[in-house]
């Protein structure tokens, strides 16, 4: 509500404030500590005290800068306030820095302090977002700068905004709408809760990184090769000696179909581990083919992938139903009245390559290549001395291992080689 929209205290134009998009003025005292304690922190608590019972906060943020530090204080604040409650952050990778074209102005010198400081602040904001977060997702717009996706900006944005709709239908759905199923008992029964929903994604308390996958489709006929459903037709249909093709599982559609919205491993799905994994689906089903949909969604994850927990949710509503016909932002939907949207939320060692690229790129920025701008940054207390770092930098290098994948998929060899090698 605009009632608690918050305005920073100086304008990203403000000459006030050297360097005031850093992660540092967000998360420490550096900006001023009255707006942070009396506008911005009490405003989150103004929200708290309207809410009947907190389940959880979701916040969406970029990986560095300003509003990354503000996060940070957000979360710590919510763990204060309400420390039960599920704490999800949404974290764009790739947002623009309002001063990316400044430091760019000052030629080789501006780009590599840029660097510097960018790769330092992605890593203390990994490691503060997470002590403090229940779970992670990062994120990643292509937008024009990907020669391989000519889509806009704003297509990309609402892509990401459909897939994140799907995905958390299962503790937002109201009463008894949609069919659920999952690994565990308290699934299948009952509405859960945001908490049990983070739970259901998160094997141990420091797996804590989810991919977004998702796509568009006219119908879900491809959730069908490979299942028991499958075969169930063919013998209906008189094939009495109808057998699954040998070799052939159910979920090749999720190798095939879905476009990873995250920066994770592009390799096969099939040569990572899975820890947990989660599809949810809106669409037009109806209500005597959506349990067979959700049984073959099941058995996608369940049979190809064997993760430790899994998760299905069904809604038996289009995005041009939920909009009434296209009104509004469902405008989109006029012309496609039965696409249904398909969205994968997994935990899985596909999150090596961001966790990876997060600690080379931590170490790389704390190297003594770059010790000389470091040292710039640390005495104007932009960012902390070198030695203050350590424990940021040992938890993102833990975090990549703790993601590497398994031994002899060939997915993690020679990465140090080929990273500094570029």
């Amino acid at each position: 509500p605009s009632n608690y929209r918050c305005i920073l205290p100086y304008s990203n134009h403000s000459k006030l404030v050297d360097s005031w998009d850093t992660y540092t003025m967000g998360s420490t005292t550096r900006l001023d500590q009255d707006w942070k304690e009396d506008v911005f922190l009490e405003s989150l608590r103004h929200i708290l005290e309207d809410c009947d019972s907190v389940q959880g906060i979701t916040i969406a943020t970029e990986g560095h800068g300003i509003y990354a530090g503000l996060t940070t204080s957000l979360l710590e604040e919510m763990k204060i306030e309400c420390r039960s409650a599920g704490r999800l952050v949404l974290n764009f990778t790739d947002s623009y820095s309002p001063q990316q074209e400044e430091m760019q102005a000052g030629g080789w010198r501006g780009i590599h302090m840029q660097k510097m400081l960018s790769f330092t602040e992605k890593g203390l904001a990994t490691f503060d977002i997470g002590q403090t977060a229940h779970m992670v997702i990062p994120l990643k717009l292509f937008g024009n700068n990907d020669g391989h996706n000519k889509k806009t900006l704003f297509r990309e944005s609402a892509e990401v905004a459909m897939a994140l709709e799907a995905a958390t239908l299962a503790y937002r759905r109201k009463g008894s709408s949609g069919v659920i199923g999952g690994s565990h008992d308290y699934m299948k029964n009952s509405n859960l809760s945001f908490g049990e929903f983070l739970a259901s994604l998160q094997p141990s308390s420091r797996h804590n990184l989810l991919e977004l996958e998702f796509t568009l489709t006219p119908n879900l006929s491809f959730l069908l090769p490979g299942t028991s459903i499958e075969l169930r037709k063919k013998q209906l249909q008189g094939r009495q000696h109808a057998y699954r093709q040998p070799g052939l599982l159910p979920g090749e559609w999720i190798e095939t179909k879905l476009k990873s919205k995250s920066p994770t491993d592009e390799n096969l799905r099939s040569l990572h581990d899975h820890w947990s994994m989660s599809t949810a689906i809106r669409s037009t089903s109806s209500s005597s083919s959506i349990y067979e949909d959700l049984q073959c969604t099941m058995e996608s994850m369940d049979i190809r992938y064997q993760p430790r927990k899994s998760l299905g949710f069904l809604m038996d509503q289009s995005f041009y139903d939920l909009t009434s016909g296209g009104y509004a932002a469902g405008a989109y939907w006029k012309k496609n009245p039965t696409e249904a949207v398909v969205s994968l939320l997994s935990n899985s060692t596909k999150s090596y390559t961001y966790a990876r690229n997060i600690a080379l790129d931590m170490q790389l920025g704390l190297s003594k290549k770059w010790k000389g701008y470091h040292s710039r940054y640390a005495e104007s207390g932009i960012l902390p001395e070198v030695e203050d770092c350590g424990e940021a930098l040992e938890y993102c290098l833990s975090l990549r291992d703790l993601y590497r994948p398994p031994e002899g998929s060939g997915l993690g060899d020679n990465e140090e080689g080929e990273y500094f090698d570029n």
